[in-house]
């Protein structure tokens, strides 16, 4: 009866470290308590446990090169193996089911920026040459939303996400302004 017992006990404890180890890729998404996720966080939760966590990067329907370099912009920056990297489909191209979203474009070319923000304001109420972030937290999974004033102004909120690492990302919704050329680089508002 003992030899079960500590055979069970092996048991368990290999099943927790196999979970601790391998499990994201196997028990999907993370359940989040509050909002206690911010930009701070990223990658996580797009990456859990040097994974990918459900992740599609989300083009409009009928996107544009700049669209298309900004989701380039951040694959190249969280990816993870020359294998495997997220998918990018557009938004007609969803697979059912719950999943982490970055999403690219304006409320105008990308209806699920327009469902996130709750505007149907194609500027999202930004001043030229702005950029936003927006993290939006669900039960299960988050969106993260990458648009800007105009198309340049995408560009230059993916470039400022894909150097996550440089920048101070905190909170939920970051305003990107400035330029690259400018000798501080690009101007973050919270």
């Amino acid at each position: 009866m003992e030899d079960r017992h500590i055979l069970f006990g092996v048991f368990l404890v290999l099943a927790l470290v196999f979970i601790s180890t391998f499990g994201s890729f196997y028990t999907g998404n993370v359940v989040y308590t509050g909002d206690k996720i911010t930009l701070a966080n990223y990658p996580y939760p797009f990456i859990k446990n040097n994974n990918y966590n459900s992740l599609y990067i989300v083009l409009p329907n009928s996107y544009t090169i700049a669209e298309f370099d900004a989701a380039n912009n951040i694959i190249n920056s969280i990816k993870l193996s020359d294998t495997f990297e997220p998918k990018i489909v557009t938004v007609s191209d969803i697979p059912q089911g719950e999943h982490n979203l970055i999403l690219i474009g304006d409320s105008c070319t990308n209806s699920l920026i327009s469902y996130y923000t709750q505007s149907k304001d194609c500027s999202l109420g930004l001043r030229s040459g702005e950029g936003l972030l927006q993290l939006f937290n669900n039960d299960r999974t988050s969106v993260l939303v990458i648009s800007g004033y105009d198309l340049n102004s995408i560009k230059k909120a993916s470039k400022v996400l894909s150097l996550y690492h440089a920048y101070p990302l905190r909170n939920k919704k970051v305003i990107v302004s400035g330029n690259s050329e400018s000798p501080y680089g690009y101007v973050l508002r919270f």
